[in-house]
């Protein structure tokens, strides 16, 4: 069976996983995300940063959101040390074709520090709202299985990729000028269900998951990832994916935090990334790296 790529090694000691954030671009100006952008590059206490990939998600006709690719492809040119991406961009707000070349624009903005994260799509208020198509599940899940490939595609192969789906007609599809990175920015695959899962085991760099704190969480993400095994067993790929995971923050105190990350550390997963109700204040940052963060990295005795 094809293993999964674990976080830690048996001949050697326990290495702990990436560290990220996410700040929802909801509810703040260009100044706000980009200071806070800054401070998290020029700092050391995160691997990585996250926005989200939603355009009014309050519906209060207010402020809304600002728009994740245009809103990334800034950030990478004023930041040169953390990964950056959306978590997750939704498959059916863009063509993969348009995905493809604006990631291969962001990873040649970012010096190769794009990650691209996406899953099927679900906001059905967002999709009405546009005039988008919001498949049924079960056509949404293939979609995302053709979209992955697509990109995938598209992005090892930039001087031309064919392809022929239900959905999609791509031919000899150019993806010019190339990603800066040799076979194009990672793909993440968010998935939550079985089949999902399934496309993330067989195509995936990383599987992305959400696990809030607490015990029942915790079980279900171990199922989870035992549903990602077994699905590897059909998978022709010499290593499965790597494990990221998603963990809101809402109303739980640190000490829980912590825990609960220690336990997802155990089921070997390799990237965390602390998600905020909303665009975070400097002192909630400031909590999360005293209680949780720098906790975490002196646990594994991981300097950066």
């Amino acid at each position: 069976m094809a293993g999964l790529e674990y976080v830690r090694k048996v001949d050697g000691p326990p290495r702990g996983p990436t560290i990220g954030l996410k700040s929802p671009p909801v509810d703040v100006t260009w100044p706000q995300v980009l200071g806070l952008w800054r401070e998290i590059d020029q700092t050391r206490d995160f691997d990585s940063a996250w926005v989200f990939d939603h355009f009014d998600p309050r519906f209060d006709r207010t402020t809304g959101a600002m728009e994740a690719f245009t809103l990334l492809a800034a950030l990478a040119a004023q930041t040169s040390r953390i990964s950056l991406g959306a978590l997750v961009l939704g498959a059916t707000h863009r063509h993969p074709a348009l995905v493809a070349k604006m990631s291969a624009n962001l990873d040649q903005i970012s010096g190769g520090r794009f990650i691209l994260a996406i899953g099927a799509g679900w906001h059905e208020a967002e999709h009405r709202m546009y005039g988008w198509p919001l498949p049924a599940v079960g056509r949404r899940i293939a979609f995302l299985e053709e979209s992955v490939i697509a990109l995938k595609g598209m992005l090892a192969h930039p001087s031309g990729f064919t392809l022929r789906t239900s959905s999609l007609q791509l031919t000899n599809a150019t993806c010019l000028p190339p990603p800066l990175t040799h076979g194009g920015p990672p793909v993440w695959v968010a998935a939550g269900g079985a089949r999902g899962i399934g496309i993330a085991a067989c195509l995936a760099d990383v599987w992305v998951s959400i696990s809030p704190p607490g015990p029942e969480s915790l079980e279900e993400f171990r199922s989870r990832r035992r549903l990602l095994e077994q699905h590897l067993e059909r998978c022709e790929r010499d290593s499965g994916p790597g494990m990221a995971v998603q963990v809101p923050l809402g109303q739980h105190k640190t000490g829980e935090v912590f825990e609960h990350c220690l336990g997802l550390i155990d089921e070997n997963v390799g990237h965390l990334i602390f998600a905020p109700d909303a665009f975070p204040t400097g002192k909630e940052i400031a909590r999360l790296i005293s209680e949780v963060v720098r906790p975490l990295r002196g646990h594994f005795g991981r300097q950066r």
